[in-house]
């Protein structure tokens, strides 16, 4: 009630409902969030808005949907069509923007993740099977948390 948060408030100390601690973990499960994500919930005392959690997920939800999407399409089409640019994707992946495309192709592309192989001006192909990139970042991840 009204007193608790008050108390909350004066004292900084942040309160979220169990409805949305479950939400949090939920999100977390789907779509893994940093330390400094979570960290601005608590900052401030009283109840807790969790809109900046659930957008930054959302964020990174459909920033990796936008990758398998990419993925995917340079796999069923580049071998008819060859090489395949943004402004092309863009006719076929049509809710995202042309830079949205073209900055999720240079991730992929980059020698890090190896994904897909090509460039801005010439257009990309797939590099490798799903396979050997889910392996390159499982690597990934478990040389950061040895």
């Amino acid at each position: 009630g009204g007193r608790l948060l008050d108390r909350a408030t004066s004292f900084t100390v942040a309160v979220l409902s169990t409805e949305q601690l479950a939400d949090l973990c939920l999100r977390h499960a789907s779509a893994p969030l940093g330390l400094e994500t979570y960290r601005a919930l608590f900052e401030t005392g009283g109840a807790v808005n969790i809109t900046s959690v659930e957008q930054a997920a959302q964020d990174v939800t459909q920033t990796r949907d936008l990758a398998v999407e990419l993925c995917t399409t340079l796999a069923e089409r580049t071998s008819k069509l060859g090489p395949i640019k943004a402004s092309q994707l863009l006719m076929v992946i049509t809710d995202h923007s042309e830079q949205e495309i073209q900055q999720t192709l240079d991730t992929l592309a980059s020698p890090l993740i190896g994904a897909i192989q090509g460039t801005a001006e010439r257009g990309y192909v797939l590099a490798a099977a799903p396979r050997v990139t889910q392996a390159r970042l499982q690597q990934l991840g478990d040389a950061l948390n040895p």
